[in-house]
């Protein structure tokens, strides 16, 4: 396994001709595996799998016994989005189809060190707040996903205390996935104004603008500038976020709202399907490659095999 790590490395590192070695970069690599399992991570998210197969499998077929008995009833929601479809349990079914049933929450809290340094975290942070991170009432970040690999890809920029739970079980044609909820107890984002704060621990550690109350607005705006101005680490926060993955295209999707942002720029927009489709620039992209790779997340994310990851580089391979 470590050597496959190392000779995938290796390619990347001879071909952008990067100032370290293979074993280094994956020493880094395995290094930030060994601090997210050294926190407790692991086992929790082990502990709680094994405590929500049993509940989740548990109330879907009871579920499915009233809706195949016809013991259920419809109900309306305020917003008119959603439906739910009740029974022995009430299962929401979205625009999309997509159905979802609320379980008994479960909850764990461990400690990350910290990763990365901040020339790093700021500019993944602003890819990640363009698209799957947000804040709750408190400011606190949030990160909301079905996927274990991004859960630990956001929390090499978020050390300190972070708490995760889940609520709903998400129920699809291939099978069932857990909305995992992580938090972070420590960092919060502070709006003011011009000014999106973020702050560690009561400390302001860095800024960026803010072009209008629409934060991911704001991020988007600022990822496209990052990307402009020949820095493509954002914009692979922002794939790793909201990417569609393809084999040939680097696509966003994107909400209809926020569509005009791409307005004159050199993508394709399709409003239909709210999807943006940016020109390829594999030597743009590589430039993202070599730093993930320098910085250790690189080796993380194939450890991890990060299907996004996976899409990008050979992006960058083109």
């Amino acid at each position: 396994k470590q050597e496959e790590l190392r000779r995938e490395a290796e390619r990347w590192i001879k071909a952008l001709r990067l100032n370290t070695t293979a074993e280094e970069a994956v020493a880094r690599g395995l290094e930030m595996l060994r601090a997210l399992q050294g926190s407790g991570l692991f086992d929790a998210l082990r502990s709680m799998a094994q405590r929500l197969e049993e509940s989740g499998v548990e109330s879907v077929e009871k579920m499915l016994e009233a809706l195949k008995g016809g013991e259920f009833w419809l109900e309306a929601t305020p917003t008119g989005k959603v439906i739910r479809i009740c029974g022995e349990r009430c299962v929401t079914v979205n625009q999309r189809g997509v159905y979802t049933m609320a379980l008994e929450g479960l909850s764990a809290e461990v400690q990350i060190s910290r990763l990365l340094p901040e020339e790093y975290v700021k500019r993944l942070h602003i890819g990640w707040l363009a698209s799957d991170e947000s804040s709750n009432q408190d400011g606190n970040t949030i990160m909301r996903t079905t996927q274990l690999w991004q859960i630990y890809a956001w929390l090499t920029t978020r050390p300190g205390r972070i708490v995760l739970y889940t609520q709903d079980v998400v129920l699809k044609s291939e099978g069932i996935s857990i909305d995992l909820y992580v938090f972070s107890k420590d960092f919060r984002l502070i709006a003011r104004g011009s000014t999106l704060s973020v702050a560690e621990s009561g400390q302001v550690v860095y800024q960026m603008p803010l072009e209008s109350r629409d934060i991911k607005a704001s991020m988007i705006r600022l990822v496209l500038k990052h990307l402009d101005a020949g820095d493509p680490l954002p914009l692979v926060a922002y794939y790793f976020g909201d990417g569609v993955v393809r084999s040939d295209r680097l696509i966003i999707s994107v909400s209809s709202k926020r569509m005009h942002l791409f307005e004159g720029r050199d993508v394709s927009v399709d409003v239909k399907r709210q999807r943006v489709t940016f020109r390829l620039a594999p030597e743009l992209y590589a430039r993202a490659v070599a730093e993930l790779y320098l910085s250790g997340v690189g080796v993380l994310l194939d450890v991890l095999h990060s299907h996004k990851w996976r899409a990008f580089r050979r992006l960058a391979a083109e």
